[in-house]
C-alpha cells in the first residue's frame, strides 16, 4: 500500500535522523580512537596494544616520566566476545616488575580524579540481544599485595533532537582495596561542521566515601587527516552533604600521527585552578609518544 504524503514526510525525517546519528557516532569513535580514549576499548572487539611514554613538565621545570601499556587481546574462537586486557602505569623506567601494574593513581589527584588504571584480567561481552552493550570485567591489580576487581558495565546510545547523540554508561564495581562502588557517565555529542562538540558528566563513589564528580567540555578541531586539536574545560568536585568544587582546568592538546598508522606524538599544555583558599594555580605541559599495534 503506497504511503501518504504525511507518512513519506515522517519516513524521510526518520531516515535523516538516523543518518545524522550514525555519522556523529562514527566521527566520535574515530576521534576517541585517534586520541587513544581507553573507554573505546571497554569491549573485546579487536586485538590492540598501546605503548605510551609521557613526560609531564610542571611549572618550575620539574619533570615526571611515566610509561604506560594498555592492551586488549581477543580470543578468536569466542566471536569477539571474550578478551584479555592489561592496563599499567610506571613512574619511571627503572621500576621492578612488581610496580608495573601496582602503582595506583591517587584518586584525589586533580589530574586523575576518576582514575581506573593498573589492572589486568578478562573482559566478557554479554547479552547481545539486550538493549545497549554489556561487559563484565574480572581483574587483578598485580603488585606485592594483589587485589581483585570486578566490574559490570552497561552502555546505551541514542539520538536526540536530530543533531545530538546521547550516551549513558552505568557501572557497578568491586575493588578489594576500596569496596563496592558505582560509576555513572552521561555524554552529549553533536557535530558543528564536522567538528565534534562533547559534554561529559561523570561520577564515582566507593563505600562511604564522598562521591567524586567531573564535568568536562571537549571540542575537537581536525587540522588535517593526521592531526587534531582538542580544547578541554573541566570542573572537578565532590558530592557529600553539599556540592563542593575542588578545582577547574583548561587544556589544549595537539596530537599528530607522525609515522603511518602506529606512531603518535601529543603536546598538551594545561592550567589548573584549585578551589581551596590559599592554593595557587598550577601550569604543566604534557609531551607524549605513543606506539599502537593493531591486529
Amino acid at each position: 500500500m503506497p504511503l501518504s504524503p504525511s507518512q513519506r514526510h515522517i519516513e524521510a525525517v526518520n531516515d535523516f535522523h538516523s543518518r545524522v546519528g550514525r555519522r556523529i557516532f562514527r566521527i566520535s569513535e574515530r576521534v576517541d580512537d585517534f586520541f587513544g580514549d581507553r573507554r573505546l576499548e571497554d569491549e573485546p572487539v579487536e586485538t590492540r596494544l598501546r605503548v605510551r611514554s609521557q613526560f609531564l613538565i610542571a611549572e618550575g621545570g620539574e619533570a615526571n616520566v611515566r610509561f604506560k601499556i594498555r592492551a586488549n587481546a581477543v580470543f578468536p574462537k569466542t566471536q569477539q566476545r571474550l578478551g584479555f586486557f592489561v592496563e599499567s602505569l610506571r613512574q619511571d623506567f627503572l621500576s621492578d616488575f612488581n610496580e608495573v601494574l601496582g602503582e595506583e593513581s591517587t584518586e584525589g589527584d586533580p589530574d586523575n580524579p576518576l582514575a581506573d588504571d593498573n589492572v589486568s584480567g578478562l573482559r566478557l561481552s554479554l547479552f547481545r540481544n539486550f538493549p545497549g552493550r554489556w561487559t563484565l570485567d574480572g581483574g587483578l591489580k598485580i603488585s606485592s599485595d594483589p587485589q581483585s576487581r570486578v566490574r559490570l558495565r552497561w552502555q546505551y546510545d541514542w539520538q536526540a533532537f536530530d543533531e545530538w547523540n546521547m550516551r549513558f554508561v552505568q557501572g557497578l564495581e568491586y575493588r578489594e582495596e576500596l569496596g563496592r562502588g558505582i560509576r555513572t557517565e552521561l555524554r552529549w555529542e553533536r557535530l558543528i561542521s564536522d567538528r565534534l562538540l562533547r559534554f561529559s558528566l561523570e561520577g564515582v563513589q566507593f563505600a562511604d566515601d564522598p562521591a567524586e564528580s567531573l564535568f568536562s567540555i571537549d571540542h575537537y578541531l581536525p587540522l588535517n587527516p593526521d592531526s587534531t586539536i582538542r580544547f578541554t574545560a573541566t570542573e572537578f568536585g565532590f558530592l557529600d552533604q553539599e556540592a563542593e568544587l575542588a578545582g577547574s582546568a583548561l587544556e589544549v592538546a595537539w596530537r599528530r600521527k607522525t609515522l603511518y598508522e602506529w606512531l603518535y606524538v601529543e603536546v598538551a599544555p594545561r592550567m589548573f585552578w584549585p578551589d581551596a583558599e590559599g592554593e595557587s594555580s598550577e601550569y604543566s605541559t604534557l609531551l607524549a609518544f605513543e606506539v599502537v599495534f593493531v591486529n
